[in-house]
């Protein structure tokens, strides 16, 4: 988090700030409203602008941000519309999604993550966790794109339902709450069900917890070396022996 120090507003504070606003992004020059950057009180600009913090101009008037303004318009567009949007070969191109969220979590805006997590993450679990999102979409593979094979709340728990909507399509995550705790696991490998026990070891399948019960201060965790168990007549298994982790 960022944290601003607290001042107190003196009257006319914000009546000092011109309407119009030029920002320097990392040398990137963009104008926008004053009203456009105050849309939302809790985020950075929010902050910025919220007359309880001095603000320095640089010679020719705009105020400067030292981030790459290469994605800025995204952010800026948000701002002014509540809406994301991106380039038709956004499946093709994952690394957008990663940097706009890099840029989203720096400037504090929970609502464009949950956007870009609802658009390429279909999941009802990470909605409402941006940061577990920002990091789960760092760990995954790049080039990754994601949509919703299986939904337990929706298409019933049984491992033959699992087994009949995600085998043979391919690399997949699978995301799990209990009570506090969100764990999950990476296969890079397809499921299947052929044999009853068999298993692969897949390069580059891992484990992870990004929210434990047990510690709430503990940072989310990732565990390599896993083995993806394909067996039908039992739970889809991952495990990683070493650690004593088995998720089924």
């Amino acid at each position: 988090e960022i944290g601003l120090p607290f001042m107190s507003r003196k009257e006319g504070d914000e009546a000092k700030l011109p309407r119009c606003i030029t920002l320097n992004v990392g040398g990137q020059r963009f104008c926008t409203s004053l009203q456009t950057l105050q849309v939302d009180p809790s985020s950075f600009f929010g902050a910025m602008f919220s007359g309880r913090v001095p603000l320095e101009t640089s010679d020719d008037g705009s105020y400067f941000i030292d981030r790459d303004g290469t994605h800025f318009r995204y952010i800026l567009n948000y701002l002014r519309t509540g809406k994301i949007i991106l380039p038709r070969d956004i499946t093709e191109d994952d690394v957008l999604v990663r940097e706009i969220s890099e840029e989203a979590e720096y400037y504090q805006l929970p609502g464009l993550l949950r956007a870009l997590s609802s658009s390429f993450m279909e999941s009802s679990i990470l909605e409402h966790l941006s940061s577990c999102y920002t990091t789960l979409l760092k760990w995954l593979p790049l080039g990754t794109h994601c949509h919703l094979l299986y939904r337990a709340s929706r298409d019933g728990f049984s491992n033959r339902k699992f087994h009949e909507l995600c085998d043979g399509k391919g690399a997949t995550y699978t995301l799990i709450r209990s009570g506090v705790s969100l764990f999950g696991g990476y296969n890079p490998c397809s499921w299947k069900s052929e044999r009853v026990g068999g298993h692969s070891s897949g390069v580059g399948a891992f484990l992870f917890v990004l929210a434990s019960g047990l510690n709430s201060l503990a940072p989310p965790s990732k565990f390599n070396n896993i083995t993806p168990i394909m067996a039908l007549s039992t739970s889809p298994i991952m495990a990683h022996l070493s650690a004593k982790m088995i998720f089924l």
